[in-house]
């Protein structure tokens, strides 16, 4: 199993019998970090995240932002920033990202984060505006955008992927499927090809 952030960290949390939770699982491999970049609609005028809180601020209730879903990463950045900040934004959950998406390109909704492999063509084609980086650091190919924690220090949280497998799994199978993804991860060419999607290879043990 691919197993992200909302898989394992948020959603046993959203119900009250979710149909899964961590500790059906055992971690077999960590596969990285998931940059979420902020983008914008074409022609909202805010250069970077504090002007985007200072809009909201002086506008309550103006401004609607999209997400993936309820619970998922995107959507709860999103609340941390306006629960430390004191702002309002009004949520619109999709049933995934590519709807959200050309809302925001048509103007619908005002902002959103998004997978960076999902944001960069749009945003090289000039039919987004990015103004804020959820990462450890600064992306190569937008060196100009500061990260959340660069605005916000408090909110420095990321998306992840992980390889799970189910509990009973011998710990044997585990330490080697382990030892094996940590190797591939290390080669040059699949951590360029992890970030050409959006994706900080971060090998771990178990």
């Amino acid at each position: 199993l691919v197993a992200t952030t909302t898989t394992l960290a948020i959603s046993p949390s959203m119900y009250a019998t979710p149909p899964a939770v961590a500790a059906d699982f055992v971690g077999v491999a960590m596969i990285g970090s998931v940059t979420l970049l902020l983008v914008t609609r074409p022609d909202l005028k805010v250069n970077n995240l504090a002007e985007l809180v200072a809009a909201m601020r002086n506008e309550p209730g103006k401004f609607n932002f999209g997400s993936p879903g309820n619970g998922s990463m995107h959507h709860l950045i999103i609340e941390m920033i306006k629960s430390q900040e004191k702002v309002s934004a009004t949520h619109v959950p999709y049933q995934g990202s590519l709807p959200a998406l050309t809302d925001l390109m048509a103007g619908r909704i005002d902002f959103m984060f998004l997978d960076a492999v999902a944001g960069m063509p749009q945003i090289q084609a000039n039919k987004v505006g990015v103004i804020a980086i959820s990462a450890s650091r600064r992306l190569a190919a937008l060196p100009q955008v500061a990260t959340v924690a660069e605005t916000y220090p408090k909110i420095d949280i990321q998306a992840w992927q992980a390889i799970a497998a189910p509990r009973d799994t011998p710990a044997p199978v585990v330490a080697r499927l382990n030892a094996e993804i940590n190797k591939m991860l290390e080669a040059p060419e699949v951590r360029a090809t992890l970030l050409r999607s959006g994706v900080e290879a971060n090998p771990m043990s178990v």
